[in-house]
């Protein structure tokens, strides 16, 4: 097969995506053109990313909700990186749904190498794949950073499946909530390294999401209806799925039927029979006898002790002023240097309020470039560093 041709796109074509225009939020000076194979989809999209060092679980959740979303003809965007990325066009592909990938460096050197076919499954299936890069362009790390830009530029909502403290998906969510569009993250155990990033996501407000209606609920608040008649099934509960409650706590996200359906369908299987039925109500009889003796007994017990600290600070007067319920993001929490690689806190010191250039935080820095571009990258994700416009920097 030949290779394919790469269309440049200008902001001044008839199909430019209009959305791009919100990069003005985020500094960018105009529109950046666009170097695209294949065709954009319209209509509602949705953008899943997640970290590329995904768990088996949050892989198999994303596969799911995807497969779920796409029959409804939701777009699915991503940045086709490994890990999540890869599961959500793949699942999108296996739903004949539409989908479309946002990448970085040039069309003519896919990255990363090995999902070549995954990109041309995508131009077969009627979808795009797409760059900021002409063809022939060496890939640096700040693309990366412009990536996820118009990834959320192209997108109504923005959804992340996993991700660590330090992950491109949560920068992803960052600008997607910059320009307006809401957030989404899927919970994960307390105690889960690869899903703390969704933790700090939904502890600033993101919407959670356990299962396709949480994701169709939102969509359909700033997109209005949705393609196919088949998302009111998804809405109203028929389609609809969520992750057990033990999943969550262990840490593994399983999709399961909705609670009301196991419910329903374990307590309508068969009548008690009698001796059932007869069992329950002595034992009701007898937990009725007991319960006024273990009130009272504990009654006593509450009224022999000293009250706990939390106790008495209740009973004191309610003269101190309420305590903030404003969630707080990683952004805001200080700072430590201490965290930081040499590169890191080298490139911090330098970088001030206002937008300077990479190559002047090189020079005060004194290093490369290129480890310049890998210390604001990680500073980026950190959330204490911005990019806007592009190729500038500045404290968050």
């Amino acid at each position: 097969m030949p290779p394919r041709a790469t269309r440049c796109l200008d902001p001044g074509d008839d199909d430019y995506p209009a959305a791009l225009g919100a990069l003005a939020t985020l500094g960018w000076r105009r529109a950046p053109p666009l170097y695209v194979r294949g065709t954009l989809p319209s209509g509602p999209a949705l953008a899943v990313v997640g970290t590329r060092r995904s768990t088996p679980q949050a892989e198999a959740f994303a596969e799911a909700l995807v497969r779920e979303l796409s029959s409804t003809g939701i777009a699915i965007g991503s940045g086709g990186a490994r890990g999540i990325d890869a599961a959500a066009h793949r699942a999108a592909l296996e739903a004949r749904g539409r989908t479309f990938v946002v990448t970085t460096g040039s069309l003519d050197e896919p990255y990363p190498p090995e999902h070549a076919g995954l990109f041309e499954d995508v131009l077969e299936a009627g979808g795009a794949v797409l760059s900021l890069e002409p063809d022939g362009a060496e890939r640096v790390t700040a693309q990366f950073l412009r990536r996820n830009h118009v990834l959320a530029a192209l997108c109504h909502a923005a959804l992340v499946v996993e991700a660590p403290h330090r992950s491109g998906a949560r920068h992803t969510a960052r600008v997607a909530r910059s320009l307006g569009r809401p957030v989404l993250a899927v919970p994960h155990a307390p105690w889960s390294h690869s899903g703390a990033g969704c933790a700090q996501l939904l502890r600033a407000g993101a919407t959670p999401v356990t299962s396709p209606a949480d994701v169709l609920a939102v969509l359909a608040s700033c997109c209005g209806p949705l393609p196919r008649a088949d998302a009111h099934t998804a809405l109203n509960g028929r389609k609809a799925m969520s992750v057990a409650g033990s999943g969550i706590g262990s840490g593994q996200l399983t999709l399961v039927p909705r609670s009301d359906e196991r419910t329903s369908r374990t307590t309508t299987s068969r009548e008690p029979t009698s001796r059932e039925q007869a069992s329950r109500e002595q034992a009701s009889r007898e937990q009725a006898s007991r319960e006024p003796a273990s009130r009272e007994q504990a009654s006593r017990k509450q009224a022999s002790r000293e009250p706990t600290s939390r106790e008495q600070a209740s009973r004191e007067p309610a003269s101190r002023e309420p305590a903030s319920r404003e969630p707080i993001s990683r952004a805001q929490e200080p700072l430590d240097p201490g965290s930081l690689e040499p590169d890191e806190r080298a490139v911090f010191a330098v970088v001030e309020r206002e937008p300077v250039h990479l190559d002047v935080v090189c020079e005060r820095a004194r290093i490369s470039a290129r480890a310049a571009q890998a210390a604001l990258l990680q500073l980026c994700l950190l959330g204490v560093v911005r990019e806007g416009p592009p190729g500038q920097f500045a404290r968050a």
